[in-house]
Parts: structure tokens; sequence; C-alpha cells
């Protein structure tokens, strides 16, 4: 299984988020299962559409959320 680990990325939001997209794309033969990030960059990413319903936010830790990309679906792991 693959994973992508972004928790020595550094950048807001957008940015983040472009390089998850890019990321995922360079790995299409064999698309990550898990992403791996920090909690303040999981706080920087909470609320945005990737990872569904702002509702779930309070009824799910952190790890039992999912972030969605065009591609797949992943995991969260926080390090």
């Amino acid at each position: 299984m693959s994973s992508i680990d972004i928790s020595e990325w550094k950048g807001k939001k957008q940015r983040l988020q472009t390089r998850i997209v890019k990321e995922v794309e360079k790995q299409l033969d064999d698309l990550p299962t898990y992403l791996v990030m920090t909690m303040p960059q999981y706080e920087i990413l909470k609320n945005t559409p990737e990872f569904g319903r702002r509702e779930e936010l309070d009824n799910f830790k952190p790890e039992d959320r999912i972030y969605h990309t065009k591609y797949n679906a992943m995991e969260i792991v926080i390090v």
C-alpha cells in the first residue's frame, strides 16, 4: 500500500491541496491509500470539501476521516 507523506511540506490550504493532487496524479499506477500529515496541516485542511461534509468534523477524530481526490480516497495518518 502506498502513501503520500506531506508532513514536511510547507504552505497554506491552496498550496497543500494543489501539491496533494499533483502527487496523486504522479502515482496513478499505484494510487496511494494513506495521506500522512501533521496536526497543524490537518487543522489547515480539515474544513475543505476534500474531507467531506463539515458536520462530520465534530463527530470523527482526524484519523477516522477520509481525504478525497478526483482519483481516490485516502485514510489520514497524523504524525
